[in-house]
Formats: C-alpha cells, structure tokens, sequence
C-alpha cells in the first residue's frame, strides 16, 4: 500500500492500523470467494473459500458473526435478496417496517447439495 507524503506521522500511522485491522481478518478467513453487501449498506457478507460465510460491518469492518451450519455443512454460493415473494413479504417486515432480508444458500453436506432460505441474522 502507498501513502500520501502529505498526510501526518499520526494519520499514517492511523491508516497502518487500520489496514493491520482489516488484513488479519481476512487473513483467517483463508481467501475470499464471495461478496455482497445489504442493500442498505449495514453489512458486509463474506463467503470464504473454505464454505463459511460470515457477516461483518461494513464501516468499520468488524466481525459480528459466522452463519450457523451443521458439522461437515458448508455454503457453495449464496445470495442476499430482499423478499421471497409478495405475500411472504407483506407478512414478514423488521421491527423498523423495512423489509427483512433473505439469505439463499447453496450448502453442500456428504456430497450432496441443499438449497436453504434463511432469515438474514439481526444485530440489534
């Protein structure tokens, strides 16, 4: 990475951590075969390539949680979608009236693939 000779020692030094901060997350992760943030721009979700997806804040790039899977269970592909249908939609709104995201997985577990919805987890 390269930095403006025009910034301070303090901003340098800032902009080291945080770059130091968001390498060895990923670094654990073990490569990145997928991302996608919400639609709102909240959350960030990471698909390794090892079949664990995981979901992170997109500002500040902070782990918040792994999305649950069986032993020996990982996740092929996925994608966030906003509804599942009109009447599924109309029935299920978040506690702030916004519409409550969707995870669609493509898991696989003993050689055979599964596709799951899932509700998209809420941190609040």
């Amino acid at each position: 990475p390269s930095f403006s000779s025009s910034s301070s020692s303090a901003d340098s030094s800032a902009e080291i951590t945080l770059l130091d901060g968001v390498r060895r997350p990923l670094a654990a992760l073990g490569g990145i075969r997928q991302a996608q943030l919400t639609q709102d721009g909240r959350f960030l979700l990471l698909l390794s390539e090892s079949g664990k997806l995981s979901v992170w804040t997109s500002t500040s790039f902070t782990f918040l949680s792994n999305l649950p899977l069986e032993a020996g269970q990982t996740v092929v592909d996925f994608k966030l979608a906003s509804s599942v249908g009109k009447t599924w939609h109309r029935a299920h709104k978040n506690s702030l009236g916004g519409e409550e995201p969707q995870l669609v997985l493509l898991t696989k577990m003993n050689s055979k693939q599964f596709l799951e919805v899932r509700s998209f987890p809420t941190f609040e």
